[in-house]
């Protein structure tokens, strides 16, 4: 890993891909664009965000392809509820989570009018363990270490998109092998992020680190790490110092704006 004056990471040489990635950011601090050396499939991603913060679109370039394939996401807060890609615009993915967490519950893939249910199957800190169909069968399996990164996969779903959840809060860009953190990336192969804590040391002394215990803790935002037996919406907030209506109830994580 290499860094620049900023405490961002610039480059990253992964000796389990055999590649060399190298990043670049835009003003806030947010990965923009990778170029990727030594890849047998990709060759560049860039990346953009909204008002929010939030990444509605990513677009990443293969290997001997001209154009890029363009993903974009739906989101409801700052919760990531589907996703489609122009690589096949018939087909649609959308995201359904347990109340009041970021732990998945199921995904709906649709193609054109036909559209599938599957659930999924977690351990006790959200991570999908399992995907089943409506019959029961498994479709998705998936084995991980302790911080996250994927050991080995099966799948055997006709799926227009791969099963890419991993913590609560994490998606996986298979270009890089970083998950996607809502307002940061997360390294799994070092079980640390890119950059430093947007909200600097409220999220803990480690401005770099992932949270103390990955099986009973969890970091939906990428900002600070709340044990599971607490409501996140309302632990947020109060390390924020925002308070939520007294009509809100029961405030929750993509409730963004109190």
């Amino acid at each position: 890993w290499e860094y620049d004056g900023f405490g961002r990471m610039t480059e990253r040489h992964d000796s389990h891909r055999g590649t060399v990635q190298r990043f670049s950011y835009d003003d806030e601090h947010r990965i923009s664009q990778v170029i990727i050396e030594g890849d047998a499939e990709f060759t560049r991603a860039e990346y953009r965000y909204d008002a929010l913060g939030r990444r509605p679109e990513k677009q990443v370039w293969r290997r001997h392809t001209r154009n890029a394939e363009r993903t974009q996401y739906a989101w409801s807060g700052l919760q990531m509820v589907g996703e489609c890609s122009d690589s096949n615009p018939d087909a649609a993915v959308q995201y359904i989570y347990t109340e009041n967490s970021y732990e998945p519950l199921a995904r709906v893939d649709s193609r054109g009018e036909h559209a599938e249910v599957y659930w999924y199957h977690t351990e006790l800190n959200g991570l999908p363990e399992k995907v089943t169909d409506s019959s029961g069968d498994v479709v998705w399996q998936g084995v991980s270490t302790t911080w996250g990164r994927s050991e080995r996969e099966n799948s055997n779903a006709d799926w227009d998109v791969p099963q890419n959840l991993r913590f609560q809060g994490q998606y996986l860009d298979r270009e890089t092998g970083l998950h996607y953190n809502t307002f940061r990336y997360y390294d799994p192969c070092g079980g640390r992020y890119t950059q430093m804590d947007p909200i600097g040391l409220l999220g803990g002394l480690n401005t770099y680190t992932y949270m103390v215990d990955p099986l009973t803790w969890v970091d939906p935002w990428g900002l600070a790490s709340t044990c599971l037996d607490r409501d996140w919406g309302t632990y947020f907030a109060r390390r924020s110092g925002t308070t939520p209506p007294t009509s809100m109830v029961n405030p929750h994580a993509h409730h963004i704006v109190f």
